[in-house]
């Protein structure tokens, strides 16, 4: 187990010890009260569980921060495809990406690279369209296209970025799959 969830155990034990605490003290209260103004037994354990609600409202516990997650936005999606000669179809081979929303359709942007090598750390990504390779998209779903011919006869890797409207910067490259990764740190 890592540090950081022994400390939250810690922190979650004292804050339940701190409640109880309470509740003992506002149930000794009332029944000081329950005696001196002669409350019935239901009376009580209504009131009684009204204060022990309002006491943990105010006296919440808070525990320490977590670790700082990885870098990057929820509203760039990237994901890698690798398209196989059986996946062309009349010149179009076409894909489910989660990331294109009616949103990114109507007002975000959607980028799309491609490289013919294997993907390496090294991998140069070539921004589409591109020679006899484009793309077209819609809601979930991105279709590479090689028109004017049945398909890739070898294996063609695609990376596919969606942006939300919210998350585009003006004046960046989209064009660049780099700078892409680059500002909006997401990984390959």
């Amino acid at each position: 187990m890592k540090e950081g969830g022994r400390k939250n155990e810690r922190v979650e034990k004292k804050c339940l010890a701190e409640e109880l605490v309470l509740i003992i003290l506002y149930s000794y209260i009332w029944g000081l009260n329950h005696k001196k103004y002669n409350m019935n037994l239901k009376s009580f354990k209504v009131a009684a569980a009204a204060m022990v609600m309002v006491g943990m409202v105010f006296t919440g516990c808070t525990g320490e921060d977590g670790d700082e997650g990885p870098a990057g936005n929820a509203n760039v999606q990237s994901d890698t495809y690798t398209v196989v000669d059986t996946d062309w179809s009349g010149g179009r081979a076409t894909f489910y990406h989660a990331g294109i929303s009616q949103s990114v359709v109507n007002s975000g942007t959607v980028q799309t690279f491609f490289t013919g090598d294997s993907i390496t750390s090294e991998t140069e990504w070539i921004s589409l369209p591109s020679g006899n390779f484009s793309y077209t998209y819609k809601t979930d779903s991105v279709v590479f296209l090689t028109p004017g011919f049945a398909g890739a006869n070898f294996t063609t890797y695609y990376k596919v970025v969606a942006i939300a409207s919210g998350s585009k910067i003006e004046g960046l490259d989209e064009s660049s799959y780099e700078e892409l990764q680059m500002v909006y740190g997401f990984e390959d």
